[in-house]
């Protein structure tokens, strides 16, 4: 019989394949070129689901997965890291990712308005 801790684990290992899989495949659409973190994990609907997505890409980035950098704009990116990079690399990374409700609704704003320039352009 699973217990109930097993069947949580278990979950979240499969959250965290999905979310691996889906970091490759945009990053693979984006022209290997890193993807802006918030647009990643921001859920434009749900304040909760975007809490999961941070928590699921922790992982990637503890386990040498996924790594986080800033851009020429100093920008967060997110890129996804092969399985070599991933047993090559001999530091951890730890992820600390503080976002409130408040802070996840401008970030919604700055996404609406960065949208709109990019559609009027």
């Amino acid at each position: 019989m699973v217990s109930r801790l097993e069947q949580g684990v278990e979950s979240t290992l499969r959250e965290v394949e999905g979310i691996y899989k889906r970091l490759r495949t945009e990053y693979e659409k984006n022209k290997s070129q890193g993807l802006d973190l918030y647009r990643f994990i921001v859920d434009r609907r749900d304040y909760g689901k975007t809490v999961q997505n941070v928590f699921h890409l922790s992982f990637l980035l503890k386990d040498g997965k996924a790594a986080c950098h800033c851009d020429a704009d100093h920008q967060p990116v997110i890129v996804p890291l092969d399985s070599q990079s991933a047993e090559g690399t001999a530091r951890k990374t730890e992820f600390v990712f503080c976002l409130s409700y408040l802070e996840w609704q401008e970030i919604l704003k700055l996404l609406d308005e960065e949208d709109g320039r990019q559609g009027s352009s």
